[in-house]
């Protein structure tokens, strides 16, 4: 699916000026540990998770990931948004939990959308 038809039908917040388009994503992995992530990650996974450590946008350049869409209440800080928009890494954000975003996500995936909002 492209990356901007499921952030519309997720319902998670584009936080880059970096634009989605032409980005196709094929699964979500959502995982807290980097370790995990860094063995998940691909050119068609979204990645989810809890983690705002700058370290996340070395690993999205490493590994080609399309976007990485960050999970939790608590807005991320503005200092990784702009490293991010600087690296052209494309950064999400949805209220929800780890788990629950996840679940949207891939249920956005399988069926092409209709998920409730994170």
């Amino acid at each position: 699916m492209e990356l901007t038809a499921l952030i519309e039908r997720s319902g998670a917040r584009l936080l880059t000026r970096c634009r989605p388009e032409g980005l196709d994503v094929l699964r979500v992995y959502g995982s807290d540990k980097m370790s995990v992530l860094l063995n998940e990650a691909s050119q068609t996974t979204l990645l989810a998770t809890p983690l705002s450590g700058p370290q996340l946008l070395r690993l999205a350049e490493l590994m080609d990931v399309p976007a990485i869409c960050l999970t939790g209440a608590t807005p991320p800080p503005p200092e990784l948004v702009t490293a991010a928009d600087k690296a052209g890494t494309v950064l999400l954000h949805s209220t929800a939990e780890l788990a629950r975003t996840c679940n949207l996500l891939d249920e956005c995936l399988r069926k092409g959308g209709g998920a409730e909002t994170p």
